[in-house]
């Protein structure tokens, strides 16, 4: 951004404020708020420090390895971000499907968005969840709109 710029308050925003150094500005409101959290961000730059302790993907909460994955993304840790990805698709079911969705198209993840697809798929083709339906649940179905409702 440049100098005197107005900046979104959706958005990140890096300005260089010294030779060596950058600021990074987080959004201040709305759903990259919860995503972008400054601890992931930590979290994913010492994952990449060789002497790291690996985090156990299989142990992680999936809202977890969504805040990593999408600061992968932004900070172009492909590795990182590939793991993480497949740690996200394994764990793919009616109680992650809307998040999933909605991280993947934020980020263009085609392989996520096709993981979600054939479970969406499967899961309506069935029936959808009670859950979705009545409304009380974090995932909600209404009028043909799958949301989420910590983030949506």
């Amino acid at each position: 951004v440049e100098e005197g710029t107005e900046a979104s308050h959706n958005a990140v925003i890096c300005r260089r404020v010294a030779e060596a150094v950058l600021e990074l500005g987080l959004p201040s409101r709305g759903v990259g708020q919860r995503l972008l959290a400054p601890r992931a961000l930590l979290q994913c730059l010492d994952m990449c420090v060789e002497e790291a302790m690996p985090i156990e993907m299989t142990t992680a909460p999936v809202p977890h390895l969504f805040t990593l994955f999408v600061w992968a993304i932004i900070l172009d840790l492909d590795a990182l971000a590939g793991k993480i990805r497949e740690a996200i698709a394994n764990a793919i079911d009616v109680t992650t499907v809307a998040l999933t969705l909605g991280v993947a198209h934020a980020v263009a993840d085609g392989e996520l968005l096709r993981r979600c697809y054939w479970c969406l798929r499967e899961v309506l083709c069935r029936a959808a969840p009670a859950s979705w339906l009545d409304g009380r649940g974090p995932v909600k179905l209404i009028r043909g709109v799958l949301s989420h409702g910590s983030v949506c």
